[in-house]
């Protein structure tokens, strides 16, 4: 368990840590690494009751996908792993995301650790898609109470043509960063070594270390001190 021993105010006009990640909404291994992120990184190995580490950061989320020119990314998505249902998803997450919600990622969180629910607990996605669709309509409300995010706002824009805006910009940041294989994370441009024991064994506490000890030691640089929640 990671210990506070040093808590230092961050200054409010000191630029934020840039942190990039890169996931599949639908994806139990990145399921873990979310975890890992919001217990390991963000509350400190919860050691703190709020995120202060996150408050430090510009943390973005991109996702896996393709939206054709003359297509949509359900057309382009059947027969993949998680079908058609992953772009739903990926509307929802981005529209969570960009909505100026200060708990967002508190929502996708969520909707993270209940995509067995959300694929009606199998490994690739809901046989049928009104089986998906009942899912979320469960799954996706009680998300935005617990994360105290707007429902309706985030349903509405997920339906819209500004998801799809989203949809398309974010699947373009991923796959312009392919070269660096699957759900890289980035620290202030820096993709940081977390690679190992990803898919059969992964290791979400060398996961969650490591990218605390460098979102640490960028926060450090820009300031006399780390923030709450870092180790000395």
């Amino acid at each position: 368990m990671m210990h506070v021993v040093l808590t230092v105010a961050f200054t409010s006009g000191a630029p934020k840590v840039l942190l990039e990640t890169h996931f599949q909404s639908l994806c139990k291994q990145c399921q873990i690494h979310i975890a890992a992120l919001q217990d390991d990184v963000f509350h400190a190995g919860l050691e703190l009751d709020e995120p202060s580490i996150l408050a430090v950061t510009n943390f973005s989320i991109d996702y896996y996908g393709d939206v054709p020119a003359n297509g949509t990314c359900e057309s382009a998505a059947e027969g993949s792993e998680h079908g058609p249902d992953m772009c739903v998803m990926d509307r929802y997450h981005l529209c969570a995301q960009h909505s100026g919600e200060p708990k967002w990622f508190d929502y996708v969180h969520c909707m993270f650790m209940n995509i067995d629910s959300l694929k009606c607990h199998v490994n690739g996605h809901c046989q049928k898609r009104d089986q998906f669709f009942t899912a979320l309509g469960l799954v996706h409300p009680m998300c935005a109470k617990m994360a105290g995010v707007y429902a309706d706002a985030i349903q509405s824009c997920a339906e819209s043509p500004r998801a799809l805006e989203l949809q398309r910009a974010s699947y373009a940041r991923t796959k312009a960063r392919a070269r660096y294989g699957f759900a890289p994370i980035f620290v202030d441009g820096d993709k940081l070594e977390v690679d190992r024991f990803w898919r059969k064994t992964p290791d979400s506490m060398f996961y969650g270390q490591t990218v605390l000890e460098a979102v640490c030691s960028a926060a450090e640089k820009r300031q006399s001190g780390k923030p709450a929640g870092c180790d000395a």
